[in-house]
């Protein structure tokens, strides 16, 4: 308490001071962040690691940060940990996504799932696993013709008698009788539709990669003032 009250002592005659005041260094606030280029933090700071401090020797730390960056509340008291990442603003701006202190949130890389995928379609082509082919012949049968039509029964075409002298003549093309073996045949142009069902798979593509996250970057030493002016809140 009584580092406290030399902490809020210390800060009102700051006020009266005609310096700046600087992120870290001479006349810094107790609790700002600040990045160094350097190996290690100014005096008066402690890198921002996530390390837990002495409550006993912070106590106006802790009256800033309390527990939001760990800590007991107790005997000790955390500082944030700004290894690898970068640092947002508290609070909930407009169409975004509230923030508290002391969050830690994102990551670095992720894994696409079917939900995040954008819709699409896949070209593919379907091969029947038994092809068929269709070889089609008309059997002529080697005897003359003697039916003009056929009513009933199998028929085949045969050959044509001549008439002399009758009209009208009838046209005798069809006959009954089953051709010989090995018997002339006519070619036939045919067309086959086939439809049918049946799974089509598509291949598999990609490697399952996870995607980076990350935007362009550049390692700093983040620290926190530990000793220095206690802030007053605004009036």
């Amino acid at each position: 308490m009584k580092k406290l009250q030399i902490a809020l002592a210390t800060s009102l005659l700051a006020g009266l001071l005609p310096q700046g005041v600087q992120a870290c260094g001479e006349g810094a606030y107790i609790g700002q962040v600040c990045f160094t280029a350097a190996s290690y933090c100014p005096r008066d700071t402690v890198e921002a690691n996530g390390q837990l401090l002495s409550l006993q020797q912070n106590q106006a730390l802790f009256a800033l940060l309390g527990t939001a960056y760990g800590g007991d509340a107790r005997t000790t008291v955390g500082v944030p940990d700004l290894r690898g990442r970068s640092p947002r603003g508290q609070g909930a701006g407009p169409g975004l996504t509230p923030v508290p202190m002391g969050y830690k949130g994102g990551q670095n890389e992720t894994t696409l799932t079917i939900a995040q995928m954008p819709a699409h379609t896949h070209a593919t082509s379907f091969t029947p696993a038994n092809a068929f082919q269709v070889t089609a012949s008309l059997p002529v049968s080697g005897t003359t013709g003697n039916l003009s039509a056929l009513s009933s029964g199998t028929g085949y075409l045969a050959g044509l008698a001549g008439k002399n002298g009758a009209l009208p003549v009838p046209v005798t093309g069809y006959t009954t009788t089953a051709p010989a073996a090995g018997g002339a045949s006519l070619p036939v142009t045919t067309e086959v539709s086939y439809t049918g069902t049946g799974p089509v798979e598509v291949g598999n593509t990609g490697g399952s990669a996870a995607v980076s996250t990350d935007s362009p970057y550049l390692g700093l030493r983040a620290c926190i003032v530990t000793q220095g002016i206690f802030p007053s809140r605004p009036d």
